[in-house]
């Protein structure tokens, strides 16, 4: 995705709306979208303020793709050469020594986990990449309560731990006939495109055995992507595991 900003009065109305449109594409998780504001604000902000010249023309483009588990940030504009990056984030950074505008560009070297800085002719390129964090473990806790079968989820749910959770689901269904499954998700950090379709695999499944497939405890961030994606429509979601169940046994 990508936008140009040369406006200098409107400049933070739109990277707070293209900021929101990547976190809702790319399904980033509440701490990877924080940190991605920071950076595109720090940077956008310290360009319009501090790096416009006579001489060159004026306007930042950025792009923000998703390459595998991280998201690139690349920005182009035309300035007098200057390294944002110039703060090492592995040195000591002085608050007294800081030129302007550099306590926030050592922020931005600290929230990174990779950073470039290139120029060519009067352009200066930057590129940045975010990890999105998918080597954390995710936790699967199996419970039958009032015969109900409740799969407790604690961590990340992504395309490499989507792969466990894959194989308890259809363990659960095919080997051990379980098909009153409510999955709970008080827990559950984050969610990925890849987990939304291992739900839909297995919700098709059940249906076929005149099962269910429900949701509960839904964090706020999770919430909004069953609704931004439209799956809020094909599932139940309740509050809490106590109420799942019991709606599920009435």
């Amino acid at each position: 995705m990508r936008i140009q900003l040369n406006d200098l009065n409107s400049w933070q109305e739109n990277i707070s709306n293209f900021h929101e449109k990547a976190v809702n594409d790319f399904l980033l998780d509440e701490l990877v979208a924080v940190d991605l504001y920071i950076i595109l604000e720090e940077l956008v902000s310290n360009y319009f303020k501090y790096s416009i010249a006579p001489g060159y023309n004026v306007g930042i483009n950025i792009s923000i793709d998703r390459i595998q588990e991280s998201i690139e940030i690349v920005m182009e504009y035309e300035a007098v050469p200057f390294n944002p990056f110039m703060y090492n984030k592995e040195e000591e950074f002085s608050v007294e020594s800081a030129r302007i505008g550099g306590k926030g560009l050592y922020l931005v070297g600290c929230l990174a986990d990779s950073y470039f800085y290139n120029t060519k002719d009067k352009k200066i390129i930057l590129k940045l990449t975010k990890r999105l964090n998918s080597e954390d473990i995710m936790n699967i806790t199996i419970e039958d309560i009032s015969g109900i079968t409740v799969v407790h989820l604690d961590g990340r749910l992504d395309i490499l731990s989507g792969e466990n959770l894959q194989k308890t689901i259809d363990e659960l269904i095919e080997d051990q006939k379980k098909y009153q499954i409510l999955v709970d998700c008080e827990k559950l950090s984050f969610i990925s495109s890849a987990g939304l379709r291992l739900f839909m695999i297995a919700l098709k499944k059940l249906n076929k055995l005149g099962g269910r497939l429900a949701f509960s405890a839904f964090n706020g961030n999770n919430k909004k992507i069953f609704e931004i994606t439209g799956y809020n429509k094909f599932f139940s979601i309740f509050s809490s595991v106590e109420e799942g169940v019991a709606t599920f046994n009435s």
